[in-house]
């Protein structure tokens, strides 16, 4: 049940998957304090609620977020699981760098390390989270990422093109987004297509940059996210600047939308 809330949540963005999610996971945790203790069900209900609580995320309900999360943490902890622990420590730093509180999305993911060696996906966290305070430390991560278990895949490369654009190298940036960017649809194509058009704007590569932003906007239509949204506005912000009426355009248009 947990893997259909996230692709819901990943197709669709959290306003969508949002209500179905909390509702089960109220269900299962409910039934769950009332049975005697068991790991398996423990473990399986802390997934639940990390899902609960991501689509409420994105769906602009941050206090149901940390409720949800505060669940998952719980169950997690009684369960003695370490790896789904450390999930749900990843998904507050994941939270925190969004809130813009990247000093403490750094703890959160550093406290990860202690548990677990760092795998790619965590470098590229500790990548963003270093990007707004510590430019030296994320270029580090991002030596590390690209050595690390995992780099190959999909979400590491987005991680690389995220930490990439945050700290100016906007050739990465694109290298990173143009390998990544055709595999993804619904939520993630949005957070990604958007960047990219971002990085080839920033580096004055105008027309591609529109063309990108083009899909974006139009793949945001379909998607019920904050991220997305989020997104789109940092899209908007580098539009503006732009000259090309095109890129003033889709800018009033992504204005008028969020």
């Amino acid at each position: 049940m947990a893997t259909k809330i996230w692709d819901l949540d990943l197709e669709h963005g959290g306003g969508a998957a949002f209500a179905a999610a909390k509702g089960v996971a109220k269900q299962v945790v409910g039934a769950l304090r009332s049975s005697p203790a068991n790991r398996d069900l423990q473990v399986a209900a802390s997934g639940l609620c990390r899902a609960a609580a991501w689509s409420a995320f994105d769906a602009g309900h941050k206090r149901v977020f940390w409720q949800c999360h505060a669940t998952a943490l719980d169950l997690a902890r009684e369960a003695g699981d370490k790896e789904t622990l450390i999930k749900v420590v990843s998904d507050a730093g994941r939270a925190e760098i969004l809130l813009g509180r990247h000093q403490a999305a750094a703890k959160l993911f550093e406290l990860t390390t202690v548990c677990k060696a760092p795998d790619a996906i965590t470098w590229g966290l500790l990548g963003s989270a270093y990007t707004s305070h510590s430019p030296e430390s994320a270029k580090h991560a991002l030596v590390r990422l690209r050595n690390a278990p995992g780099a190959d895949t999909p979400d590491a490369t987005s991680m690389v093109g995220h930490v990439s654009l945050d700290l100016g190298d906007y050739a990465s940036a694109v290298n990173a987004f143009d390998k990544v960017v055709p595999q993804r649809t619904g939520r993630l194509a949005v957070q990604e297509t958007a960047p990219l058009a971002i990085s080839y704007l920033k580096a004055r590569e105008v027309t591609v940059g529109v063309r990108h932003a083009e899909r974006a906007v139009k793949l945001a239509e379909n998607v019920r996210s904050v991220q997305s949204t989020e997104a789109l506005r940092k899209l908007g912000a580098v539009l503006t600047l732009q000259k090309d009426s095109t890129a003033q355009d889709l800018a009033r248009q992504i204005a008028a939308t969020n």
